[in-house]
């Protein structure tokens, strides 16, 4: 049996711990994994990694930023005003802090 070494090697070069990525090599070649497996099997390996919490509010107010920018709640006055109230109170905490 003959493979492309490279084949295997470049996406299970990424595992970094030597003793998984050899045991994982040699899982690919016994098994005749395909790539897509083989990616499936280092996904299963390596640790979903949680975004800081600081990540995850920035996230969210770009997220919340396009549901402005598409929403029709400008069109009422008593939204738009509570918008630019909460806008107010977000740019003096930011202003504070620089």
């Amino acid at each position: 049996m003959t493979f492309d070494t490279n084949y295997f090697t470049v996406p299970i070069a990424r595992i970094k711990d030597e003793e998984r990525r050899s045991k994982l090599l040699k899982q690919a070649v016994v098994k005749n994994l395909s790539l897509n497996e083989i990616k499936a099997a280092i996904k299963a390996l390596t640790p979903e990694v949680e975004p800081t919490p600081e990540k995850g509010l920035v996230g969210r107010l770009g997220e919340i930023g396009k549901r402005l920018q598409k929403s029709e709640t400008w069109g009422d006055r008593k939204n738009r005003d509570r918008i630019a109230k909460l806008l107010d109170e977000l740019d003096k905490l930011t202003a504070a802090n620089e």
